[in-house]
């Protein structure tokens, strides 16, 4: 009976996480922020045009600015181009692989690799041409706001009245239940990419005893210190997320003083570390022993009130 409550709990979640990926590609290909990089880079289809098919000296000395100095390397712009275009895919693809666990990480990965690869090939063909990539690139970061997660969650917003009272005060805390929080920046791009997991999560082990929230510990740096999180432009603890049972910290992710990376915080890691499967079995049997309880009292009750009748 177990197996099925949770079987039927996971299958009722599993349309609502297909939500959660598609809306995602949607959110992130039509932000202005990644919509206005790829037209930005699109205009090295015409830039190449000019060098396509010549011959490009990419020897230290030319690199330089020398080209007086040093041997000279020259070869095929093309050959060069699809040199560069491997070595930027393949790192790329392997470092989402390793170091990504989110729609959003990915996109950000591969559009910091694409404008590497334009801008290497910039620099060897064309240093005007570089410096003004460069300059777009970096005002396009600065100036656009990036893409955050606004698909479905089940994920509560906390401040830290709210979070004293509800999480980490025992003698308010509800007892039994337990509260993954996820502690973040709101301007940490680490944070904007682990939380459509952490949301992706919620949706699929979130019981009435098991509650997903998050508090913005940019916004309230104290209450970051007074868990041991530090929230800097270069803290490697953003974000972090524990996890509360009946008002006391049982565990962490990633562990004090450790480095947060991608995989750290991927859907698998966050599952295993807090024993969701575990806690989500637990909170449906606990459910499914209540509602079963309630129906043979209100079957005793109906019994008696008939027996009174007759």
């Amino acid at each position: 009976v177990l197996w099925r409550r949770l079987s039927e709990s996971l299958h009722a979640n599993f349309a609502s996480m297909t939500q959660v990926t598609t809306s995602s590609v949607k959110r992130l290909l039509f932000s202005e922020y990644y919509f206005v990089n790829f037209l930005v880079l699109s205009t090295y289809a015409y830039f190449r045009l000019k060098y396509h098919g010549g011959k490009i000296d990419i020897s230290v000395a030319q690199i330089g600015g020398k080209a007086e100095q040093g041997p000279q390397h020259i070869t095929d712009y093309s050959t060069w181009e699809w040199q560069c275009f491997g070595t930027a895919a393949a790192t790329a693809a392997w470092r989402i692989y390793r170091a990504t666990s989110s729609l959003d990480g990915a996109f950000a990965t591969a559009l910091g690799f694409a404008q590497l690869f334009v801008a290497i090939m910039t620099f060897v063909t064309d240093k005007l041409a570089f410096v003004q990539y460069v300059a777009v690139f970096g005002l396009l970061f600065l100036l656009l706001e990036h893409p955050e997660y606004s698909g479905p969650s089940k994920v509560e917003a906390l401040n830290p009245v709210l979070l004293k009272e509800r999480v980490t005060n025992s003698a308010t805390a509800e007892a039994g239940t337990t509260y993954v929080v996820f502690m973040h920046a709101s301007w940490s791009p680490a944070c904007r990419h682990a939380y459509s997991t952490f949301a992706e999560v919620s949706l699929q082990y979130a019981t009435e005893r098991v509650i997903f929230a998050s508090l913005d510990i940019g916004e309230w740096p104290h209450t970051g210190a007074e868990h041991g999180i530090e929230v800097s432009s270069v803290s490697s603890q953003l974000p972090t997320i524990i996890c509360f049972e009946s008002g006391v910290e049982k565990m962490r992710m990633p562990y004090s003083n450790a480095k947060v990376t991608g995989r750290t915080l991927s859907k698998s890691a966050i599952v295993r570390a807090f024993e969701l499967d575990m806690r989500l079995a637990v909170s449906l049997q606990q459910k499914g022993t209540g509602a079963d309880s309630s129906a043979a009292h209100n079957k005793h009750g109906d019994g008696t009130k008939d027996s009174g009748k007759k």
